[in-house]
C-alpha cells in the first residue's frame, strides 16, 4: 500500500493541519478521506518546498502505516553535517590507533603513498590513504556498518562487520582496522539514531567525510593525517 500525502500549511505557528491520504495498491485504488493526518506546521512554511514528512501519526484503520514527524531540509541538512563530522573523526581515530599511516599494509599501498609523497604531500599520510584504497578499513567499515544499518538494524550492521572481516582477508590484509570501524560504526550510528539523526544521514554523512580525504587534494589531505599522525607517534 502506497500513502501519497497532499499538505495544507497554516500561517499561525505549530497549529494543527489536516490532510487527505490517497490509497493505492493491486487490490484498491482510491482517495479515502475518511484516513485524517494530524500534524503541525511551524509558521515558516508557506509552500511545499522544504518539507519532508517523517513519524506522522496515523488516525486510521490500515494496517502496516509507516511513522512520520516533520522535518524542515535545514534540519537534515544539520544532521548529515553532525554524521559526517562524527564519522569523520570515528574513522581516522581507528585507522591511526590500528597505525595504517605506519607501513602499506596491503600491496598497492606503497605505491600510492610514493605517488602522492612526489606530488608535494606527506608520506605517512598516503600511506594511510593508499591503504584506505586498497582494503577495507574504518572508513569503509563506517560506510557499511551504516548502510546495514540502514537495512537491518545492529543486526545488519554486526553482519557487515562480517563481510568486512572476510574483504580484508581476501586483501591479504592482516589488520583489523576495518572490521573495528564496523563494529564501532554500528554502535555510533545506533546512538545517532536515539539522538534523532536517522542511519541514512550516517551514510550521507561517511560520503562526505570519506571525500574529504579522498575526493578533495590528496596533497593536503595527507599532510593533515600526516599532522593527526605525528601527535598520535
Amino acid at each position: 500500500m502506497a500513502c501519497h500525502y497532499i499538505l495544507f500549511p497554516q500561517e499561525s505557528d505549530f497549529v494543527p493541519v489536516f490532510y487527505h491520504t490517497t490509497v493505492s495498491d493491486n487490490v484498491l485504488s482510491g482517495t479515502v478521506w475518511a484516513c485524517i493526518t494530524i500534524v503541525t506546521v511551524p509558521a515558516h512554511f508557506h509552500g511545499f518546498n522544504g518539507i519532508n514528512l517523517i513519524n506522522t501519526k496515523h488516525l486510521c484503520d490500515f494496517p502496516n502505516h509507516t511513522m512520520y514527524t516533520l522535518m524542515d531540509i535545514p534540519g537534515e541538512l544539520v544532521g548529515i553535517l553532525i554524521a559526517a563530522v562524527t564519522c569523520w573523526i570515528l574513522f581516522v581515530t581507528i585507522d591511526m590507533i590500528c597505525a595504517l599511516p605506519r607501513k602499506g599494509g596491503v600491496s598497492g599501498a606503497e605505491e600510492i603513498a610514493e605517488h602522492i609523497a612526489q606530488s608535494g604531500g606527506n608520506l605517512s599520510g598516503g600511506r594511510m590513504m593508499g591503504n584506505i584504497v586498497c582494503s577495507p578499513d574504518a572508513s569503509g567499515g563506517t560506510l557499511l556498518a551504516a548502510c546495514g544499518m540502514y537495512t537491518g538494524g545492529i543486526a545488519g550492521g554486526l553482519l557487515v562487520a562480517v563481510l568486512v572481516y572476510i574483504g580484508n582477508r581476501i586483501c591479504h590484509d592482516k589488520g583489523y582496522a576495518g572490521t573495528s570501524g564496523a563494529v564501532c560504526a554500528t554502535g555510533v550510528v545506533y546512538a545517532l539514531t536515539l539522538l534523532g539523526i536517522p542511519a541514512s544521514h550516517c551514510i550521507a554523512g561517511m560520503v562526505l567525510a570519506i571525500l574529504s580525504i579522498q575526493g578533495t587534494s590528496h596533497v593536503h589531505a595527507s599532510r593533515l593525517l600526516g599532522k593527526i599522525w605525528g601527535w598520535r607517534s
